[in-house]
């Protein structure tokens, strides 16, 4: 009997508090955004451009790129940037550079493109959280401005002339 009370004092608590993080999870919104923009290129064109752009503007494109379909015109990868926050409360203190980890997919098609970034996570304190669970209204700021940069890079990729070599 003795065992089955500690059992029960035990397990209880936890199961509470497996239920209290779920049900918080389960809250959470993900942060989705979509950028869609018209594109000067056909289809195959396009995507074509789009996979040399994400060659040479991120780390390692064959880490980034997890998935490519020329016949759907979809590329879909996971990418990450370091976003800068400063101590607000301890002005002293520098910038520093937090990793910001996410998905994108790009689907391309006649003159034009979509750009959807989702699954975004903050790595704070070495550990990832979704944006609801930081400052969401600076973060979330933050991180779209970063996602309209790189719509604005490929656009500016795009319109530039081809070396026909």
């Amino acid at each position: 009997m003795h065992v089955r009370s500690l059992l029960r004092f035990v397990v209880t608590p936890l199961a509470m508090l497996a239920a209290a993080l779920t049900a918080t999870s389960a809250c959470a919104q993900a942060m989705t955004v979509e950028i869609i923009r018209e594109a000067p290129l056909p289809k195959d064109a396009l995507f074509t451009q789009t996979v040399l752009w994400i060659a040479e503007n991120f780390r390692s494109s064959r880490s980034v790129i997890q998935f490519q379909d020329r016949d759907l015109g979809t590329i879909v990868g996971n990418s990450s940037y370091d976003m800068s926050v400063d101590g607000s409360f301890l002005p002293f203190f520098s910038p520093a550079a937090v990793p910001v980890t996410y998905r994108v997919r790009i689907d391309v098609r006649d003159n034009r493109y979509r750009m959807t970034f989702s699954d975004v996570r903050v790595y704070l304190d070495g550990a990832p959280r979704a944006l609801d669970y930081t400052d969401r209204d600076s973060n979330e700021r933050r991180v779209r401005e970063h996602f309209e940069q790189l719509a604005n890079s490929l656009d500016h990729y795009l319109t530039r002339p081809k070396d026909d070599f």
